[in-house]
């Protein structure tokens, strides 16, 4: 039976060479560990950063076609010589008749006016 005078109280005590070289290996192991999990955070915030500016793009584009409702595709278009001005060129499109761009006409239009 205990002496009921002798209690056990957790206190403070000097390490012993094994129990110092213990405490250091897992010191070593957590801060390694640590400098690991820090490595793949900052590669995870990355590829997450990535992705979520991907989407964005995507959001804007759709939002941008849905408010002018308009697509961009390939349309078949025709140079206009000396349209609306002698001297000037207009790409006009060939499904609705509407002028896309007006340049001034330069030397190598002047085989196109020619073949017409």
């Amino acid at each position: 039976m205990p002496n009921p005078k002798t209690v056990k109280r957790n206190l403070p005590c000097k390490l012993t060479s094994l129990e110092r070289s213990k405490l250091l290996n897992e010191l070593a192991e957590n801060v390694s560990r640590l400098n690991s999990l820090s490595v793949d955070k900052a590669v995870a915030i990355t590829e997450f950063n990535t992705q979520i500016k991907s989407v964005k793009e995507i959001i804007a584009s759709l939002s941008s076609k849905l408010e002018t409702n308009t697509i961009k595709k390939p349309v078949l278009c025709s140079w206009k010589l000396n349209l609306p001005e002698k001297g000037l060129k207009s790409l006009v499109r060939k499904d609705t008749g509407d002028v896309v761009i007006v340049e001034e006409m330069l030397l190598f239009d002047e085989p196109l006016k020619k073949a017409k």
